[in-house]
C-alpha cells in the first residue's frame, strides 16, 4: 500500500511521559500526520504519549504496534503551536544528518531546501 504523505527519515532521541513515568525512545520517521517511534517499552495500542524534546511538548496516540516500534498520530485539539514548535526543531536535532530537507519543509518543520 502506498503512503499518503511524505515521511522524513531520521533518528532522534526524545523523552516520553506515560503513566507518570519517563522513558526515552527514538523517532524513526515523521510526517504531517504522525511519527514512528522505536525503542518504546511495551507500547499499547490507543495509549496517549506526551513527547518532548528541547522544551517542545505535544501529545500523540499510538495507532499501531510492532514489537518496540509503534506508529503515532498527533492528537487533534492540542495547541497547534506546540506541534509546530516540535516539528521546527527536528531538523536541528538531526545535526544536518538527514536527506529529508524537502519533506521537512513540506510538513512545516524547516526552511526550504
Amino acid at each position: 500500500m502506498a503512503r499518503l504523505t511524505a515521511r522524513a527519515r531520521l533518528r532522534v532521541a526524545v523523552g516520553i511521559l506515560r503513566n507518570g513515568l519517563r522513558e526515552t525512545a527514538y523517532i524513526a520517521d515523521v510526517s504531517e500526520g504522525g511519527l514512528k517511534l522505536n525503542g518504546l517499552i511495551n507500547p499499547v495500542l490507543g495509549e496517549v504519549l506526551r513527547i518532548h524534546a528541547r522544551g517542545a511538548v505535544f501529545d500523540a496516540e499510538i495507532r499501531w504496534v510492532r514489537g518496540t516500534a509503534c506508529g503515532l498520530r498527533y492528537l487533534d485539539g492540542q495547541r497547534a503551536g506546540d506541534l509546530r514548535r516540535f516539528l521546527s526543531i527536528l531538523p536541528r536535532l538531526t545535526g544536518g544528518r538527514t536527506k529529508s530537507r524537502q519533506i521537512f519543509h513540506e510538513i512545516g518543520a524547516g526552511p526550504p531546501p
